[in-house]
């Protein structure tokens, strides 16, 4: 299931050299993954596994809120064990 969504639109007056043509969202979920969007194309353009405490030898969980950064350059993803 995906708990969560998040859109991100970067702004464009960025003088960092990004493209911002692209919207972007994410999502996540109980799968322990984490999908980056492209919302014009509407394609998967990348997975990512969130392992969270489960690196370290716990059970894990899966994927409970998501954080682009303003500039839309990062992204943070929360898990239901309470790791970043």
């Amino acid at each position: 299931w995906v708990r969560v969504a998040k859109f991100c639109q970067p702004p464009s007056n960025a003088d960092d050299g990004v493209n911002r043509s692209t919207s972007l969202a994410a999502s996540g979920g109980d799968d322990r993954t984490v999908r980056i969007w492209s919302c014009d194309r509407v394609v998967n353009l990348a997975t990512y596994g969130y392992f969270g405490s489960r690196a370290m030898g716990n059970s894990g969980g899966g994927v409970r809120d998501l954080a682009f950064l303003p500039s839309g350059t990062s992204l943070a993803a929360c898990g239901t064990d309470g790791y970043v």
